[in-house]
């Protein structure tokens, strides 16, 4: 599949003989959402980033780009707020299809979830490669220990111009330890109109619940919360609306509007903090696609309004509850254009600028922040990339509910939306090395160092008006792959990568004040023509760091910790006739390896701390 892939990519410019380029676009075939099954199946998801990088770049207006690297952003840490982008921008985009539009796809799916959960990619596979009217219905479950269980169904329907999907997602887990448990649902009604070839209209309802506890994994098993509980209801509806100007411009806007309850409580300790929320956006960009060059730019509003009740126990007899009400709104402002232009034949450059406006309860901030990369196709097998650009994080009021947004996720493949403090400054640098040898091996390396600075807000120790300290934070990311296909029925994979936080002697949200991580993961997977599959990842990783209490200032309990070890994946799988599903069963942490580790995002780890077995089915008619 992977080689048949790669030709269809470089004989796709010959199918507009047979066709118009608008109707080959148009057909639900390779270059769709299944290209990023197809690469996490074999392991390969750095050239599913690579292929999903290279798409967006080069045609920004074309819906599978985006939606490849949304489904391959599922499987990479911190990378949340990009996928959920980068999938309602394939939304707004995509032609009108009889795909389900699954309702966990949009939401950030923390914690085990993507790993444990009915998987996140979705079932372009599964649809014949030109679209008809009709309705489809798909689904999956999971079942696994640890309490943990999942089921999603959607139903699909295409008639001429319209088409539309209703789903409902349900998921929860007892966790790894005791108050670690998470309950999500999720519901959705999305509708498509197309009434005109150049114009095209989605909107969506969705309704999402979220109860949990504290669900942060950190290198110390015993550093967590027994009492903490945490609520959400969100419900919200997207609109959107795609015109084609004319055959080099293009014009998309977007409204959301969502309504949030929000509780956090302990109990234990007399504190809870709960309210509504009221957030508004809109977005519009425009893109242009000149003869050798392109240019997209646009702009975003967003408002969010909350009312928030703090409740704390008074220390001291009759031990009465203290209620104090805060009444505050968030705002966002950002104007922003990209234009990429070829230098040379085989040099692309990316210039652009954005000009970001945040204010908080606390902050009020302004940034014109620059952005410059370059891409080099030193041969049909080369490709070099660099970058270095800042950015300015917007509010984010939910984590579980990102509201997304339409400006470009990554300058030439470089990420620049990762979850962060509300108006946290970040100068981002990267270069990267691909090399294809043969259709058989790849090779590739990536160095990204992001240079941050973190508000946090404080108040003096005898009382009064909250001040904001500014932390210097450093991330170092390197990451090596080697990927090879010796035969049709085989492939393997080695990666190494390498993480490093400094937060500058000072311990934040996480519980560290430094860390830093080798990971090697090596893959072996078998595929049986009759369907059948089996996989087996082995992952070496070494961590040591310095690790304590949540502390805005010089903490003298942190202490140093690491551990060494070895993890071991299992997965057998069974792909049904005709297209009409999957069936697999996956054993996490085969050997119930007992270790000490804190991943990048704990509350969203990819090593799982005890064996996990889970049996999954999807199924589709």
């Amino acid at each position: 599949a992977l080689h048949d892939l790669q030709r269809a990519i470089s004989l796709n410019d010959s199918q507009a003989v047979y066709r118009s380029r608008l109707l080959v676009d148009e057909d639900l075939a390779a270059r769709s959402a299944g290209v990023g099954r197809l690469h996490s199946t074999l392991g390969f998801e750095q050239l599913a980033l690579v292929q999903g990088r290279t798409a967006v770049t080069e045609a920004p207006g074309d819906y599978s780009g985006h939606r490849l690297l949304a489904d391959v952003y599922a499987y990479l840490p911190r990378h949340q707020i990009a996928r959920v982008n980068e999938l309602f921008q394939s939304q707004l985009m995509q032609p009108l299809s009889v795909t389900p539009v699954r309702p966990q796809l949009a939401e950030s799916n923390l914690f085990i979830l993507d790993t444990a959960g009915p998987s996140t990619l979705a079932f372009q596979e599964f649809q014949p490669l030109l679209r008809e009217n009709g309705i489809t219905v798909q689904g999956s479950a999971v079942t696994a220990n640890r309490g943990t269980r999942g089921f999603d169904a959607a139903v699909a329907g295409l008639h001429d111009k319209v088409s539309y999907s209703i789903g409902h997602f349900d998921f929860e887990t007892d966790g790894f330890r005791p108050n670690n448990d998470l309950a999500q649902r999720a519901t959705n009604a999305f509708v498509q109109v197309r009434p005109r070839p150049e114009t095209g209209v989605i909107a969506e309802l969705r309704s999402n619940r979220v109860v949990k506890g504290d669900l942060k994994l950190l290198f110390d098993p015993e550093s967590y919360s027994a009492h903490l509980r945490q609520k959400e209801s969100v419900d919200s509806i997207r609109v959107g609306v795609r015109q084609q100007i004319n055959e080099r411009g293009t014009l998309l806007a977007a409204a959301i509007n969502e309504d949030i309850e929000g509780e956090i409580r302990d109990d234990e300790n007399g504190l809870a903090l709960f309210g509504p929320r009221r957030g508004h956006s809109v977005d519009v960009q425009y893109i242009h696609e000149g003869d050798k060059w392109l240019l997209v730019a646009g702009g975003r509003r967003l408002t969010e309004s909350l009312a928030e009740t703090i409740q704390a126990r008074q220390p001291l007899p009759p031990f009465e509850d203290l209620t104090h009400v805060n009444d505050y709104d968030l705002e966002q402002s950002s104007l922003y254009t990209y234009g990429n232009v070829p230098v040379t034949e085989t040099l692309d450059a990316t210039f652009g600028a954005s000009l970001d406006q945040v204010e908080t309860r606390n902050i009020d901030r302004s940034r014109l922040n620059p952005k410059v990369g370059l891409l080099w196709r030193a041969s049909p097998s080369v490709a070099v990339r660099a970058a270095a650009f800042r950015t300015l994080r917007g509010p984010l009021v939910s984590k579980y509910n990102i509201r997304p947004s339409l400006e470009p996720t990554h300058v030439v493949g470089f990420n620049q939306q990762f979850f962060g403090s509300d108006a946290e400054i970040a100068w981002n640098y990267g270069a990267s090395l691909d090399y294809r040898r043969s259709e058989d091996l790849y090779f590739g390396l990536e160095l990204v160092r992001r240079d941050l600075q973190v508000p946090a807000v404080g108040v003096p120790p005898g009382g009064g008006a909250p001040f904001v300290q500014m932390f210097d934070v450093q991330e170092t990311m390197r990451r090596a792959y080697s990927y090879w296909t010796p035969t049709p029925r085989i492939s393997t994979g080695v990666t190494y990568q390498y993480e490093q936080f400094d937060n500058g002697g000072y311990t934040l949200s996480d519980g560290l004040t430094r860390v830093r991580t080798h990971r090697i993961p090596i893959d072996f997977n078998y595929f049986h023509p009759s369907g059948f599959s089996a996989g087996i990842t082995t992952t070496f990783v070494d961590q040591a760091g310095e690790f304590g209490p949540m502390q805005f200032g010089p903490d003298p309990l942190t202490e140093h910790g690491e551990d060494r070890f070895w993890v071991t994946d299992l997965s057998l799988g069974y792909r049904l006739p005709s297209r009409h599903g999957l069936i697999s069963l996956n054993v996490h942490n085969l050997l119930d390896e007992d270790f000490r580790f804190q991943d990048a995002d704990p509350e969203n780890p990819r090593i799982l701390p005890e064996r996990m077995l889970m049996l999954k089915l999807t199924v589709s008619f």
